[in-house]
């Protein structure tokens, strides 16, 4: 028994297992998948009767203050005037920076003569000193032939 598992070529058996393992995957992977989820049924439920009609609720002051819907648009409101005071000073700011600016460049046209004046005089170009031109090559005649044969 011993000799067998030592014929035996492991890295084959992982290999077949993990096709086969794969294969199971395949065929099962429709299968996994989890249900529909649950709707609430499509018929409207019925809202609870209220103690007092509509129109006396709504006309008394501490009845809208207690509902959890005025507190919603005050904590809407609230956040849409942070907005808005976020969208202004962000404009202010890029206006702000616009006119600096138009500032920085309106000074520097009205200052701009002064760096004429302030450049430096050119220097006379240098004179370039010639190259000497390369000298030609020599070449070094041949060894005769009979040199190679000399004992």
């Amino acid at each position: 028994m011993n000799d067998f598992l030592h014929r035996i070529r492991w890295p084959n058996v992982a290999r077949a297992a993990a096709l086969l393992a794969t294969v199971a995957l395949l065929i099962s992977w429709p299968h996994l998948r989890a249900g529909a989820p649950e709707l609430p049924p499509a018929a409207p439920a019925p809202a609870a009767a209220s103690p007092e009609p509509a129109d006396t609720a709504a006309s008394a002051p501490d009845a809208t203050e207690a509902s959890p819907s005025a507190a919603a648009r005050r904590a809407s409101a609230a956040a849409e005037r942070r907005a808005r005071t976020r969208r202004r000073d962000a404009a202010r700011r890029r206006a702000a920076e616009r006119r600096a600016g138009r500032r920085r460049a309106a000074a520097h046209r009205r200052h701009r003569h002064h760096h004429r004046r302030r450049r430096p005089v050119a220097a006379a170009p240098a004179v370039p000193t010639p190259t000497p031109a390369p000298a030609p090559a020599v070449r070094r005649a041949p060894a005769p032939a009979a040199a190679e044969f000399r004992p």
